[in-house]
């Protein structure tokens, strides 16, 4: 596929950071939620700019390797961090269970002003009935099930999940790590 072409495509483009869903970190249960907030962007590769993007579209195309997502990122910025700039002023309340998109994820710098804009006004909610009832307080919010289904004004989109997301799948191996280097810590201090 593309995105796996993009990736392995290396030294012939230094612009690529990654794929997206190695670049997040998603608070655990919110990985359904966030993949269907994020939609297609949470299968792209992230790209250092916008002439990163045009090489990695041309390279594609050259070889043809399919097609891929590409989030542009900002050049300048790398250190890891939460949305801390975005501007919500004019944002609704939200019902108590409720969660705005942006507070359940954290990303390098570099990807800021991309995953803010893809998640602008995205409320995560336990289930349709709460997604509804956003939406009927606040029409310009886009509601997101834990379990993936997305409510917005004048779509939705959802229904069951037959495979885990790359998000999802990124997860269990970072948590799966996490366990790894925990279990060889253990094993150092009883040896």
């Amino acid at each position: 596929d593309g995105a796996g072409a993009l990736l392995a495509a290396g030294s012939q483009l230094p612009g690529v950071l990654g794929s997206v869903a190695a670049m997040l970190s998603v608070e655990p249960g919110y990985e359904s939620a966030l993949t269907a907030a994020l939609g297609a962007i949470a299968d792209a590769v992230t790209v250092a700019g916008a002439s990163d993007a045009v090489s990695a579209l041309e390279l594609l195309r050259a070889a043809e390797a399919g097609r891929a997502g590409i989030l542009i990122g900002s050049a300048d910025g790398s250190a890891a961090g939460a949305v801390a700039g975005l501007d919500r002023v004019g944002w609704p309340e939200l019902e108590t269970a409720a969660r705005w998109a942006v507070d359940v994820v954290t990303f390098p710098a570099a990807l800021t002003d991309a995953v803010e804009q893809a998640l602008n006004r995205v409320a995560i909610v336990a289930d349709l009935a709460a997604a509804q009832r956003v939406l009927a307080a606040n029409p310009e919010v886009t509601a997101v099930t834990r379990d993936g289904d997305v409510l917005g004004r004048s779509w939705a989109h959802g229904g069951s999940a037959s495979s885990p997301s790359v998000i999802e799948v990124q997860a269990a191996v970072d948590e799966a790590s996490d366990k790894v280097a925990e279990a060889t810590d253990q094993h150092a201090r009883l040896s």
